[in-house]
């Protein structure tokens, strides 16, 4: 039995940029929608690891876990202020299909000019 050589075998990245590219065609769309971090964000000194459905996590992990896919399949990206959640800001990412940038752009600048204003952060209790 011969092996396939390392260098002919499809990249993880390969992989993931080829079902995003099949994925943007087949459903002619304009950019992926979906929330910045699956959770709002921990406060400054809570954040090593948090409690996700009674399990612990790792807090960079989990925070990057919906924006690490399209950033490691080069693709380019946005996020959006949304407002604020526990008076903490949360955002709306927007991924675009390779070579789109200007398109990703546009879509972001009517999302953003559909949205209302976000509000002051609050100040840190001193």
């Amino acid at each position: 039995m011969q092996c396939i050589a390392h260098s002919r075998a499809p990249s993880a990245r390969q992989r993931l940029q080829a079902q995003y590219a099949q994925a943007f065609a087949a459903h002619e769309l304009a950019a992926l929608l979906l929330p910045t971090t699956p959770v709002i964000a921990p406060r400054i000194g809570e954040d090593d690891v948090f409690s996700l459905n009674g399990h612990a996590c790792p807090t960079f992990a989990m925070l990057i876990r919906n924006t690490d896919p399209g950033s490691s399949a080069g693709l380019p990206g946005i996020s959006l202020p949304m407002g604020l959640a526990d008076g903490l800001p949360v955002g709306l990412a927007l991924d675009g299909a390779a070579g789109s940038d200007r398109t990703l752009l546009a879509v972001a600048a009517a999302i953003e000019a559909a949205l209302p204003p976000m509000p002051p952060m609050p100040l840190a209790p001193a």
